[in-house]
């Protein structure tokens, strides 16, 4: 897992979804968080637009136009579910 961060912001990321954070604007700042950091679940309705839209890309999931924020929730969580973590 890494940690990045853009405007203030920071997200844990598996390591995987590097590049389409990259693109994005998302630097890292930490590399090979520790386990505690790994077993945390990600938490899309605590997420915010920005940020859903980021781990979207990250996984190469396209947003719809007009998508609102519950839209992107589901997505993520479908997302999440299919690579078998997450929230539940």
């Amino acid at each position: 897992m890494i940690k990045v961060h853009k405007d203030g912001q920071y997200l844990i990321v598996h390591e995987s979804t590097e590049q389409g954070h990259a693109k994005l604007g998302w630097n890292v700042v930490e590399r090979d968080l520790p386990d505690e950091a790994e077993a945390m679940p990600l938490d899309p309705h605590k997420l915010g637009t920005a940020d859903l839209k980021a781990e979207l890309a990250a996984r190469q999931i396209e947003v719809p136009e007009g998508a609102k924020k519950d839209d992107l929730v589901a997505l993520l969580e479908a997302a999440l579910a299919a690579e078998g973590g997450g929230h539940d």
